[in-house]
C-alpha cells in the first residue's frame, strides 16, 4: 500500500498519548479517507489508497464497511432515490452541520465547514439564514 505525505496544518501532534508514545497514528476528524502520523513532534498528513478509509479501532486504512471513521450513526442509505440513484447527499436528521453522502451503498458522514449549515433543498452547506435543517416540511 502506498501512501503519501503533506505537511499537516492545523493539527498539533499530543506530547503524549495513552501509551505515553506520541509517534503514533491519529484520526483526521476533517476526512475519513486520511489520518495523521506523528513523528517527533511534526503531523504528517497521510492519504489512505482510493476507495479506503482510516480505521482508528484497526490503525490502518481499511474498506469503507471495517472503518469506524464517519460512523453512519444508524443511517442508511436508501436502495432508491427520487432520480432512482441511491447514490446522493441526505440531510442527518440529529445535526444540521453534519450531512451523509451516499456511494455505492455505504453512507458517509461529512461535515459543513465552521458556521454552514446542511440545506436539503439546495444539497449544499448554507448559512444558516438560508438553510432549510430543522425546518418542517
Amino acid at each position: 500500500m502506498s501512501l503519501y505525505t503533506i505537511s499537516a496544518f492545523g493539527f498539533k501532534c499530543p506530547k503524549k498519548n495513552a501509551k505515553s508514545n506520541p509517534n503514533a497514528l491519529y484520526a483526521n476528524s476533517e476526512d475519513c479517507c486520511s489520518f495523521y502520523q506523528c513523528a517527533h513532534g511534526h503531523a504528517y498528513l497521510m492519504k489512505c489508497p482510493e476507495g479506503l478509509q482510516w480505521s482508528t479501532k484497526l490503525l490502518r486504512c481499511e474498506w469503507p464497511e471495517n472503518s469506524d471513521c464517519g460512523a453512519s450513526n444508524g443511517f442508511k442509505c436508501p436502495k432508491e432515490n427520487d432520480e432512482k440513484n441511491p447514490n446522493g447527499l441526505y440531510a442527518n436528521p440529529d445535526d444540521c452541520t453534519k450531512f451523509f453522502q451516499c456511494a455505492h451503498g455505504y453512507a458517509y458522514l461529512m461535515n459543513c465547514p465552521e458556521g454552514l449549515q446542511w440545506s436539503t433543498k439546495l444539497l449544499r452547506c448554507e448559512w444558516q439564514e438560508n438553510s432549510d435543517c430543522g425546518v418542517k416540511h
